[in-house]
């Protein structure tokens, strides 16, 4: 009865969805290039149908043991049709063109039998489940870039709406795991004994004759025999064809979501989900005799959910060297304590690219209640956020968060730097740069998203004069920093720093106690970061400073 329901309900939804939403139902996959509020309106459609036609729970686990009994089924099918038949014939004829005959006609009635069954399955067909998973993290991916494009600007997206262990791609063998010296060579003894003992009982009757007191005598005698034969064979299949532990994973990787954008400041965004899962089955060596048993089989199971987010920077527009993109992307990430699976950087002569990958899994005994994690947007969300054009950010323009780089900046602010120091820039550009509230070369090396492309308009100078002027600006406003003229203390004296350490806070500015003291909570871990220390010394570190400047103090 409740099944009935389901069925009825499942029925109802799908005879509400509009034509459009049900080609792609049927479909099983939305693919195509669309504006962003057209494929937010497909997505809620889909998702509300997504919610009434949720599949059981255990429905993966249900194709997965499926698949196992149908061949088994078949297979017994076959074998009793065979046997049954051979009895039959054996009965009636005599001879072995007979025998060829039967076994023949059993073949083709096996045959028929099954493409009749798979014929009647799709005959009757089933309305249609789709996964609802990626549904809702594609509807708000999509609400999210729907902001950040060009208006009127479309996405290329590809939803699929399949189930996930449809797709087998790959099966791993390890050498071994001998397919036939361990698992047809059990099933063919017991198939084998089944057969003979069935032709036996046929071989008599066929004759009219009763089952005389020494075939009774002879038969009962031959099944311990036939167990001990079993345990020869199991013993032959689990050692002697290949070494324990014998193992062999089937693995499937089926691609959920992939969307694809152009941002409204050029920046390449891509996005994709794919769903994995490894099947493992172990066979090892343990003997059991009162079971019957020479092996133990385990079977476990992997899932994954792979989300995949590629970003490719235009250089026209974002003016980075290659030390500051690895710099700042080229990290250990760790999104809500938890490190990001892989990152891959590729420089190119017009773009720089970034690639994390953000993995969620799930592990198992046996192939039964297997469930995919659902994609996290939240998670995805500070990936691109942190990872993604923060990052983008101090790569364009290097912030030092030292004291004494800001009291300089408010101080040159109001004279200027020589702006002339740099190859190509004379008085009369140097007078219209301070015109234009350029005075430093820090507010130079700054110049970034937006100014920069008015600022070479202005001027009247090419794109890549100005980066050139840029990057100059930047190493000499660095290079004044680290000069000899600043206060240096021994930051191995704190405890926890070593030499190394010290090395990198020095190339980030902090050269003494005091600066590393005046620095805020949020600037002294920003530093730590970029270093790759832990953010948990910050206040050790910094009370400690605090400690030696009063301690010099008091010398003084």
């Amino acid at each position: 009865m409740p099944t009935t329901n389901h069925q009825a309900k499942l029925k109802e939804a799908y005879q509400k969805l509009s034509p459009r939403i049900r080609e792609i139902v049927d479909q099983g996959r939305f693919t195509g290039s669309f504006k962003p509020d057209e494929i937010i309106d497909i997505l809620l459609e889909l998702r509300d149908y997504g919610e009434k036609v949720k599949p059981k729970k255990n429905e993966l686990k249900i194709d997965i043991k499926r698949s196992g009994e149908d061949r088994t089924r078949r297979i017994l099918v076959v074998v009793i049709i065979a046997v049954t038949m051979l009895g039959l014939i054996s009965l009636i004829f005599d001879g072995v063109g007979w025998y060829i005959l039967m076994m023949i006609l059993v073949g083709a009635l096996g045959a028929l039998v099954w493409f009749v069954i798979k014929w009647l399955r799709s005959f009757a067909g089933k309305l249609p489940h789709i996964q609802w998973q990626s549904l809702s993290f594609a509807l708000h991916l999509v609400a999210l870039l729907k902001d950040e494009i060009r208006p009127g600007q479309p996405l290329d997206i590809t939803l699929d709406l399949g189930t996930p262990i449809q797709r087998r791609y790959y099966v791993k063998t390890h050498k071994n795991y001998l397919f036939l010296g361990h698992r047809l060579v059990i099933r063919g003894f017991w198939l084998l004994v089944l057969a003979s003992l069935a032709w036996v009982s046929f071989a008599i009757l066929s004759n009219n004759s009763t089952i005389p007191s020494v075939m009774i005598a002879f038969l009962f005698p031959l099944i311990p025999v036939i167990l001990m034969v079993y345990l020869i064979v199991l013993a032959i299949a689990a050692a002697a064809l290949g070494k324990t532990n014998k193992i062999k994973t089937r693995l499937y990787r089926s691609p959920q979501l992939l969307v694809k954008a152009t941002l409204a400041d050029g920046t390449l965004f891509q996005t994709e989900v794919a769903s994995l899962l490894a099947l493992r089955r172990v066979h090892k060596k343990k003997f059991k005799l009162k079971n019957f048993q020479v092996t133990k089989v385990k079977r476990k199971h992997k899932v994954k959910t792979l989300t995949t987010l590629k970003l490719a920077f235009p250089l026209k527009k974002y003016r980075m060297t290659e030390g500051s993109f690895k710099e700042n992307f080229d990290r250990n990430w760790r999104i809500r304590n938890r490190k990001v699976d892989k990152v891959k950087l590729k420089s190119g002569d017009k773009r720089k690219t970034v690639v994390y990958q953000d993995a969620q899994t799930g592990q198992g005994e046996g192939y039964q209640n297997i469930a995919y994690p659902s994609p996290n947007f939240q998670r995805f969300l500070e990936l691109v956020t942190r990872s993604g054009f923060q990052a983008l950010e101090r790569s364009i323009g290097q912030k030092t968060p030292v004291d004494k780089a800001k009291n300089r900046d408010e101080s040159k602010a109001q004279a200027g730097d020589d702006l002339t120091k740099i190859e190509g820039i004379i008085k009369p550009i140097q007078e219209r740069l301070y015109q234009l509230d350029i005075a430093t070369y820090r507010q130079l090396a700054d110049l970034d998203r937006g100014g920069f492309e008015d600022l070479a308009q202005e001027l009247g100078v090419a794109a890549w004069q100005l980066e050139e002027w840029q990057e100059a600006a930047w190493k000499i406003d660095n290079e004044s920093l680290q000069s000899p003229g600043n206060q240096s203390d021994n930051l191995t004296k704190i405890k926890g720093i070593g030499q190394s350490t010290a090395d990198k806070l020095n190339a980030w500015g902090v050269f003494s106690y005091q600066q590393m003291a005046n620095l805020s909570k949020d600037d002294f871990e920003d530093i730590l970061q970029r270093i790759n220390v832990s953010l948990n010394k910050a206040e050790d570190w910094q009370a400690q400073a605090r400690t030696l400047v009063n301690k010099q103090a008091n010398q003084q």
